[in-house]
């Protein structure tokens, strides 16, 4: 089993409950790994593009940077993609290829 964790904030109850998550994953033998949107000393994916007319909430949920950051995180039918705040945009992505989320 895989767990992708993928958080866009770095909001400190947000990302610190993932850090445990990801942490205690990690001692009962679980592939785990975090993706940011930030700079983090994890797994950085590129940042989305900017708008002059829409929000931050907004651009991560186009269609196009979803199906983007679903192929960098997407390993295998096994992984399950746990979906730490607003990114929402990649779930009709993942329930076409069928993977856990």
């Amino acid at each position: 089993m895989k767990v992708r964790i993928l958080t866009e904030t770095q909001q400190r109850g947000t990302f610190a409950t993932m850090l445990l998550l990801y942490k205690k994953l990690l001692e009962i033998g679980i592939d785990a790994k975090i993706y940011t949107t930030f700079n983090s000393e994890y797994n950085v994916l590129p940042y989305p593009n900017k708008s002059r007319i829409f929000g931050y909430e907004k651009m991560v949920n186009i269609e196009k940077y979803s199906e983007k950051i679903f192929r960098i995180i997407y390993e295998s039918k096994d992984t399950i993609i746990h979906i730490a705040n607003a990114m929402y945009g990649i779930l009709p992505i993942a329930e076409k290829i069928m993977p856990k989320s």
